[in-house]
């Protein structure tokens, strides 16, 4: 997520905001705290990820005759309870169930493995379990998750505290248990300002099925909105090694370095400094948003003295995967960039209709007898 100037709620990610009293308006929605009991699968073993149990407060403006507008939150329960048992479980060749662990060993090994072999990797973004599947199809080694993608598809903009937490864990959470690549998730800032908050994050994530995560070090609502000073940034990066480490299987932490997103005098010596420290910390991958001209990437390589992450697919971002290999990056991911596009693509074909009344957007559509087939196949193979 880029950093915004203002925050659509003035309680941090991650930690709930207390409702206020309802009233006649429904400002606030409880999750259950239990899903185990809605399986229908006959699958038993781990319960899926915690859930939120406190109220989750919304902005008033979001309230329409007195109707909480993103009713999305609904559906995603009913999604959560037909099918994300796979992201526990996954059936295996001899039919026989795998736990989410012997799973995570194996996905978590890969992922860890792209980052230290030779060689450059393209890890493009989803923001749910159909784009997954789609990139998973064409041959990528792995997928990130977008925070961007993932609000544009719920209705939300990109802003700090829209997207919340359980939002995001259960999207990835759809993603990890559909696709049988590795899924690192956009985990913001950590959905909170301390080290605690961050390890408890981490933790989270490593319940969907991931086995990666990115954390940034800005928050808008830090101080005046503004980078986390270096020391608290660099225990924040520390209490989510320690925690990856705990886990029992290969956890891979990127950590970012958003000094040019936040308009840091000197954005390159700080951001090198900052990727450094975090390097020391025990990060496995460090990405510098907002850097995109050959130059400053390769000084970038050189300085930090370890894996890299550069994200394509923005406006006047011309650079090839050739050229970003040339330059020593060992990952490259494209953030919300696919989903805008996708979106794109929405807005120009609903103008036309609009507008001319005509249809030619169809023309490049899917047939649905083949995204039928497509799905279909992608969920009789088996999980790895």
């Amino acid at each position: 997520m880029f950093p915004r100037k203002h925050l659509l709620t003035d309680c941090n990610p991650g930690r709930r905001k207390e409702a206020p009293p309802q009233g006649d308006q429904l400002q606030n929605m409880t999750f259950h705290d239990n899903l185990d009991s809605h399986r229908d699968d006959g699958i038993t073993g781990p319960p899926l990820p915690a859930r939120a149990t406190k109220p989750v407060a919304f902005p008033a403006e979001w309230s329409v005759t007195g109707e909480l507008v993103p009713q999305v939150l609904r559906r995603h329960e009913a999604c959560l309870r037909a099918g994300l048992t796979k992201a526990m479980h996954g059936a295996s060749k001899h039919g026989r169930h795998q736990t989410m662990s012997e799973v995570q060993r194996r996905k978590g090994a890969a992922f860890k493995d792209l980052h230290s072999v030779d060689g450059i990797f393209v890890m493009p973004n989803a923001w749910n379990a159909g784009s997954a599947h789609m990139l998973e199809a064409a041959g990528f080694p792995a997928v990130g998750t977008t925070s961007a993608g993932i609000s544009y598809c719920l209705g939300l903009p990109d802003y700090e505290g829209a997207l919340t937490r359980e939002m995001a864990l259960e999207e990835t959470c759809r993603i990890a248990g559909a696709i049988r690549i590795p899924v690192s998730m956009d985990a913001e800032n950590g959905y909170g300002h301390t080290p605690e908050e961050v390890a408890e994050t981490i933790r989270r994530v490593a319940d969907t099925g991931a086995v990666g995560a990115s954390i940034e070090d800005y928050s808008a609502a830090f101080g005046t909105g503004e980078l986390y000073d270096r020391a608290l940034s660099v225990e924040r990066i520390e209490a989510a090694v320690e925690t990856a480490s705990s886990l029992p299987f290969p956890f891979t932490l990127t950590a970012r370095a958003e000094s040019y997103l936040t308009g840091h005098p000197n954005p390159f010596e700080e951001s090198v400094a900052r990727s450094v420290a975090y390097r020391e910390a025990g990060a496995d991958c460090l990405y510098v948003p907002g850097i995109a001209d050959a130059e400053t990437i390769g000084r970038l390589v050189k300085e930090v003295d370890a894996p890299i992450n550069v994200v394509m697919g923005l406006a006047g971002s011309p650079l090839t995967v050739n050229q970003l290999t040339d330059l020593g990056v060992k990952r490259v991911s494209i953030g919300g960039s696919l989903a805008r596009a996708t979106f794109g693509i929405v807005r120009r074909a609903a103008e036309e209709i609009r507008n001319r009344g005509t249809f030619t957007y169809s023309e490049e559509q899917v047939p649905d007898a083949e995204l039928c087939r497509f799905f279909l196949d992608r969920k009789k193979a088996p999980a790895q």
